[in-house]
């Protein structure tokens, strides 16, 4: 959790207990003649609240437009479904797929990673390199 988002929670708790206090405080003058009771007028808070920290970011992960670009290894899915990566933080999942092949024979992203297949790393032999219409890495015509 980053640091605004402890601030924003220490704020939040904040603010709940001064509503405890003065519910506390009304409950404990309840039987004292000309007490008046204190409001708490939440919609401030939630005004404040909005402001900073309830902005919300989404990805439309919907289909994009394909494109042929001549580059045997652009690769892209037509449907749900990403390309699997390795990265030094992780697991990580893409749909961008313009790859190379690094000198090892990896398939890798345009920054170094690996482009993981069913049984990790995919390798590709030297030769010529092709997909099929089912995504099937191909190398002089054979899988």
């Amino acid at each position: 959790m980053s640091i605004k988002g402890i601030l924003e929670a220490v704020r939040g708790c904040q603010k709940e207990e001064i509503r405890m206090d003065v519910i506390a405080n009304n409950l404990a003058n309840s039987s004292v003649p000309g007490f008046k009771r204190d409001r708490v007028a939440f919609h401030a808070f939630l005004k404040e609240a909005m402001s900073s920290s309830l902005v919300t970011i989404m990805t439309d992960m919907g289909q994009g437009d394909l494109r042929f670009t001549g580059n045997e290894l652009d690769l892209a899915i037509n449907g749900p479904g990403f390309f699997k990566l390795s990265t030094p933080e992780g697991i990580r999942y893409t749909r961008k797929g313009n790859f190379n092949i690094d000198a090892s024979g990896n398939l890798v992203t345009s920054e170094g990673y690996s482009v993981l297949g069913k049984g990790g790393p995919i390798n590709i032999p030297k030769g010529s390199v092709s997909v099929d219409e089912v995504g099937r890495i191909l190398v002089n015509g054979q899988e």
